[in-house]
C-alpha cells in the first residue's frame, strides 16, 4: 500500500485521471478521499449509481424572460386589470406621487415591452463558483449510461454540456471488477471510456494492514488479519476488509462479533487470536520460555496448530523447537505432506527419538510405497 500511496502523490501532482478497480470493501473510496484531503484539493464525491448528470452537474431549468420588467410593474399591471383608478391610487398611497404622475406610471407599465420567455439552467452550488479541482465517481460501472457519457466529457474537456470547469484538474473513478461473479449490477465499461483514464490500478482484495494498525493498534490488527489470511477463499469473499472493520469496531465496543460475521468463518478462532495475540508472537514467547508442557498444550488445540504450523515450517529455529513436541500422528502427517520436512526429520532421527519412531513405523507399515522409498533414500544419504 505504501507503493500505491507514492504513486497517488505522483498522479495528483501530474494531474492524471485514475480508475481504481477492486472488489467491494477494499477501501477504494477511503484511499481516494484521504489522498484528496492530504493534497488539500477542493473535491466532490459522487455515488455514480444514484446521480443524475443534469441535476448534479449541468443544473435544473428555470424559466426566465428577456427584458423582464421589475416586480413593481407586474404589481401595477395586476392592479390595472381591476381598474386604472385602483392602480393609480396604490401608487399615490405607496410612492407618494401626485395623481397625475401616478397616471403616467400606470400608462408606462401597461406599455412596457416584454421579451420572449426561455429556460435558463441554475447550476448546483458546488459548481457555481467554478472552484472544483477534483471529482471522484464511486461505483462508476453501476451508473446510468448518461452519467458515464457525461464523465467522458469531463475527463477529456473538463466541461459538461460545453460549460467549462476552469479549475478542474483530475477526475477519478472506482469500479468493481467486471468479471467478478460476486459483483452486483455492474455495467461493462466501453473501451473508449476506460481509455480516457491515464491510469488503471487494481486494489488488492486484502485488508490494508497500515490502516488497520492505525485504527486498532498493531496487536489487534495483526491478529485479525492473520485470521483473515487463513480463511478459505470462499469465506474471504464473505468477509470483505470492510466487514472485518465492522467486526473489529464491534469487538472494540465490547459487542458480539457473531452479529457481524458469517457463522461459517470460524468466529471462535478470531476471538482466540484477538484475546491471545498474533500466532507469531505466541510462538516467539513459547520458544523464549522453553516450557514444553505449555507448548504442547498450545499446539494440541487444532485452531492453534493450524495457524502455528504455517510459521513453524518457514523457520529452522521454530522447527528445531516445536516439531519434537508434536504428537506422532502430526509428525507422520507432515512427513507425508511436506517434502522438505523429510530430510529434517531423518537428519535428526538419532537425536530425537520420536522422529526415529515415526519413520520406523511408516517404513514398517509400508502403506505408502512412494513415501517409504523417500525415507529410505534419505536414510541412506544421511548415513553416507
Amino acid at each position: 500500500m505504501n507503493q500505491i500511496n507514492k504513486k497517488i502523490d505522483f498522479w495528483i501532482k501530474n494531474n492524471q485521471n485514475v480508475l481504481f478497480i477492486g472488489k467491494h470493501g477494499t477501501g477504494k473510496t477511503s484511499i481516494v478521499k484521504e489522498a484528496f484531503e492530504k493534497h488539500s484539493l477542493n473535491y466532490r464525491y459522487f455515488s455514480a449509481s444514484t446521480m443524475d448528470p443534469w441535476v448534479d452537474f449541468v443544473g435544473v431549468p428555470k424559466e426566465n424572460v428577456e427584458n423582464k420588467p421589475p416586480e413593481f410593474i407586474e404589481t401595477i399591471k395586476e392592479l390595472a386589470k381591476i381598474s386604472s383608478n385602483v392602480a393609480e391610487g396604490w401608487i399615490v398611497k405607496n410612492w407618494g406621487l401626485s395623481p397625475e404622475s401616478a397616471k403616467k406610471v400606470v400608462q408606462y407599465s401597461l406599455n412596457r415591452k416584454i421579451g420572449p420567455s426561455y429556460l435558463e439552467l441554475v447550476r448546483p452550488y458546488s459548481f457555481a463558483s467554478g472552484e472544483i479541482q477534483a471529482l471522484f465517481f464511486d461505483e462508476f460501472n453501476r451508473s446510468p449510461k448518461k452519467v458515464r457519457n457525461a464523465v467522458m466529457e469531463l475527463i477529456q474537456f473538463k466541461s459538461i454540456n460545453g460549460f467549462k470547469f476552469s479549475n478542474l484538474k483530475i477526475v477519478w473513478a472506482a469500479i468493481n471488477p467486471e468479471d467478478d461473479e460476486e459483483t452486483y449490477d455492474v455495467e461493462k465499461l466501453d473501451p473508449a471510456q476506460k481509455d480516457r483514464f491515464h491510469v488503471s490500478i487494481e486494489i488488492p482484495y486484502h485488508p490494508n494492514i497500515e490502516w488497520f494498525r492505525n485504527e486498532y493498534g498493531k496487536r489487534t490488527a495483526d491478529s485479525a488479519i492473520q485470521w483473515w489470511n487463513e480463511l478459505p477463499g470462499e469465506e474471504k469473499n464473505k468477509v470483505s476488509p470492510r466487514r472485518l472493520q465492522y467486526a473489529l469496531d464491534t469487538y472494540k465496543n465490547k459487542g458480539d462479533i457473531r452479529d457481524i460475521l458469517p457463522s461459517s468463518c470460524n468466529i471462535s478462532k478470531l476471538y482466540s487470536v484477538l484475546n491471545s495475540g498474533p500466532t507469531i508472537e505466541i510462538l516467539e514467547e513459547l520458544i523464549k520460555n522453553k516450557n514444553e508442557e505449555e507448548t504442547k498444550s498450545f499446539l494440541s488445540n487444532e485452531n492453534n496448530y493450524a495457524s502455528a504450523i504455517r510459521y513453524i515450517l518457514k523457520s529452522d529455529c521454530f522447527q528445531d523447537y516445536f516439531l519434537p513436541l508434536l504428537p506422532k500422528e502430526k509428525i507422520a502427517t507432515l512427513i507425508s505432506e511436506e517434502e522438505k520436512i523429510i530430510s529434517f526429520i531423518v537428519k535428526n532421527c538419532e537425536k530425537i527419538p520420536i522422529f526415529k519412531q515415526v519413520c520406523e513405523e511408516i517404513i514398517k507399515a509400508n502403506t505408502n510405497n512412494k513415501l517409504v522409498k523417500k525415507l529410505r533414500k534419505n536414510f541412506t544419504e544421511n548415513i553416507s
